[in-house]
């Protein structure tokens, strides 16, 4: 298995903290949103890490460069931004492993383990599984819907009636098969938008009940800051 960390956005919600740095950059507890995600990874065996990158990318190049994690790292720059789906398309397209997929500015305290595990014990039928999680703000997120069978029925993005509080986390494991023409194009930008629709009843659910942050604005990354400053110190970041 391989993992892509989405990482080229503009970070534009939490200037001025990004005016001169990616915000994969940002810090939590002293450590980088990016680097968290890196030991997650390796900590569960994935040697091949991409990230790909557009704004401020040699502040990224120059980290990674210096990172005693370099020889796991994979950087992917894309001149213009071409989305997460775009990504998916334009560098992974046909790739023949399964891949875990997130987004570098998300924080989260769940070591992904049992994440791993529901990949694995899926249905047959499923190609993919989502992380999923709780939250007190569902008019801000894509509020997804499941059946009985703990499988993906729909979605819906940032309405201002969501049906529930359980939140898409824009953590996902695909299986390889998930990286072929049939479910990406060149019209794919955004994989909540455009290709989770297509993977509806094929996708199996992850509820987290850990914490878990879209760093997106200045709101949440104070939240997520006074949380891990009273979080248990048994469990490692």
């Amino acid at each position: 298995m391989i993992a892509f960390l989405l990482s080229a956005g503009l970070g534009t919600r939490l200037r001025p903290l990004t005016d001169d740095k990616p915000k994969c950059l940002i810090t939590i507890n002293e450590k980088t949103l990016l680097e968290i995600w890196i030991e997650k990874l390796i900590k569960l065996n994935i040697k091949k890490i991409f990230i790909n990158s557009h704004y401020q990318h040699k502040k990224l190049q120059k980290f990674i460069k210096n990172s005693e994690y370099k020889k796991y790292i994979h950087i992917l720059y894309e001149e213009n931004l071409l989305g997460s789906s775009g990504s998916l398309y334009n560098f992974f397209l046909n790739y023949n492993e399964n891949i875990l997929v997130a987004h570098s500015d998300n924080f989260t305290t769940d070591d992904l383990t049992e994440f791993f595990e529901y990949f694995k014990n899926k249905p047959k039928y499923c190609i993919g599984t989502m992380l999923v999680y709780t939250t007190e703000y569902p008019k801000e997120c894509g509020i997804v819907d499941i059946n009985k069978n703990n499988i993906l029925k729909n979605m819906y993005e940032k309405v201002s009636n969501p049906p529930s509080n359980l939140a898409n986390g824009a953590c996902y494991i695909f299986d390889k098969k998930v990286l072929t023409s049939k479910f990406l194009n060149k019209k794919s930008k955004d994989i909540s938008i455009d290709l989770i629709p297509k993977l509806y009843n094929l996708i199996n659910i992850y509820k987290t009940n850990h914490f878990y942050e879209d760093i997106g604005t200045i709101e949440r990354l104070t939240r997520t800051e006074k949380y891990v400053e009273t979080w248990n110190n048994s469990t490692k970041l």
